[in-house]
Order: C-alpha cells, then structure tokens, then sequence
C-alpha cells in the first residue's frame, strides 16, 4: 500500500483493527489524491551526495 497512511495500515495488518485503518487510509488517500497542492508529494526520500576529492 502506498499513500499517506500507509504506515498505519502496514502496523495494523492482522490485528483487530485492520479493516477500520485501512479504510480510514483509504479514504484519506482519495482526499490527498484531490488537493493539488499535495498531489506531489510522497513519502519517499530521494537523497544525492557528493564525496569531495582528495
């Protein structure tokens, strides 16, 4: 699953809650999938280093 509650469903898969969060993540994952101003952003990391010469 991916979104921006996909850590609470990934925590509560086989537990009792499982099927209340992943709607909830669901449902906020449509609302997110709707506002432009975070249509952009993820939860993933994307990092670039340099090492300086020697």
């Amino acid at each position: 699953m991916e979104g921006p509650a996909w850590s609470a469903a990934e925590a509560a898969a086989g537990g009792p809650a499982q099927d209340a969060v992943f709607a909830a993540a669901l449902d906020l994952a449509r609302l997110y999938s709707t506002e432009p101003a975070l249509i952009g952003a993820s939860a993933h990391l994307l990092a670039v280093g340099r090492v300086p010469p020697r």
